[in-house]
């Protein structure tokens, strides 16, 4: 992969970044390509196995807007640090387990750990950053959270091929994260606010009537929504139905949209000589339209390699210029605290996803499950078309 050469990645700072950002996306990328062997082992139904990504989301709709208000008051590392550690130790020891429920509950409990740092890492860069440079940084992180996404299902895939608990191993590799930003991430303390925590959460509040960063959100949770609606919960199933059950073949599915969004995301620096980020982000869901389209088009699962590539090009622009936008609508002072909103907004994508088209499945069967897919992308085209105020880069 050719990525462009620039001062940004010069700087430690982001390399620490990069860090935490690998771990953050371990959780269900990991996993999913166990998901099939899951549910064998232990005799459940998919849609309980669909409980697995929905239980680890859930945690961080109440607690990742309160992290955020944390860091902004004590610091960003004072948050990260336990995150770290609760998120390695608990996915870590699923690895053990033989009684469904007990993975839940530590799919819950790895999920705490998981709520601040999707969160935490583009704060720092936001904190780091002004203006193009920020949303430059920002593709970078976007480049590497999709290729730790396409090389954890790739793992996990081979992992799950030995037995269905051996890619909650991985987790372990977060106490080497742990060790990063213990041992090196220093932070500048000067612009923390010390009002008090219910003053932080009341300013939380009142920015939701600002339609122009509720649009960011609606954004936001859209992108999750249909990602974990779709190809997270429901395609290592269809790929199954069709007759192929490799848990490899369903890891390189997903890797080869995060490859793609790798690709994507890097090149974001060519991408806004020609769009806005504005429409950088309606392109984003004009491409998963048409890529969950093809998943229900076409027959053979070798064919949705393409598929999985057309939905990663548009997911490897989207996030990147929607975290920009955000991050050019609220105070700095408050700048966790926002990202951590707009992480709950996504974390309700997540957790309501597999929830919601886990009815649609039970109800109306599988390829429906990928029309909603494709409803649900064209109303994120009208929202940001209607809604998201494009804002100028510096």
């Amino acid at each position: 992969m050719n990525i462009p050469k620039s001062s940004t990645l010069k700087d430690i700072r982001i390399w620490q970044v990069f860090a935490i950002t690998t771990i953050a996306v371990m959780g269900i990328a990991g996993y999913m390509s166990a998901f099939p062997k899951i549910a064998l082992h232990f005799g459940v139904t998919p849609d309980k196995v669909a409980l697995i990504p929905t239980l680890f989301t859930l945690p961080g709709l109440f607690l990742a807007p309160i992290f955020g208000v944390l860091a902004d008051r004590y610091g960003r590392k004072s948050v990260i640090l336990p995150s770290l550690l609760l998120f390695s130790i608990a996915g870590f020891s699923i690895f053990f387990v033989n009684d469904f429920n007990y993975l839940l509950v530590m799919i819950f409990l790895q999920g705490v750990g998981a709520a601040s740092l999707g969160a935490m890492n583009v704060t720092l860069i936001s904190d780091y950053y002004q203006g193009k440079e920020r949303a430059i940084a920002l593709g970078y992180n976007g480049t590497v959270l999709n290729i730790s996404t396409a090389l954890y299902p790739f793992l996990g895939g081979m992992l799950a091929g030995i037995g269905w608990n051996f890619p909650f191993l991985m987790p372990a590799l977060g106490l080497i994260a742990f060790l990063i930003v213990l041992i090196f991430l220093k932070e500048d303390k000067s612009n923390l606010k010390r009002s008090s925590l219910a003053d932080n959460l009341r300013t939380l509040k009142d920015s939701l009537k600002n339609r122009h960063i509720l649009s960011i959100f609606l954004v936001s949770f859209l992108t999750f929504f249909v990602l974990f609606g779709t190809l997270i919960s429901f395609l290592p199933f269809l790929i199954s139905d069709l007759g192929i059950k490799y848990p490899i073949f369903i890891g390189l599915q997903i890797s080869t949209m995060s490859i793609f969004a790798a690709i994507s995301s890097s090149q974001l620096k060519k991408w806004l000589k020609f769009l806005s980020q504005k429409q950088l982000v309606i392109l984003a869901f004009s491409l998963y339209l048409i890529s969950i389209a093809t998943f229900i088009i076409f027959k053979n699962p070798y064919f949705f390699f393409i598929s999985s590539a057309i939905y990663g090009i548009g997911h490897g622009v989207n996030i990147p210029s929607y975290i920009s936008l955000l991050s050019t609508l609220v105070p700095k002072e408050n700048l966790a605290g926002f990202m951590s909103l707009n992480r709950a907004t996504s974390l309700l994508g997540q957790t309501a996803a597999p929830f919601v088209f886990g009815l649609i499945f039970k109800s109306l069967g599988m390829y429906p499950v990928f029309y909603f897919g494709i409803i649900f992308a064209g109303v994120g085209i009208i929202s940001v078309s209607l809604f998201v105020k494009q804002t100028k880069l510096d």
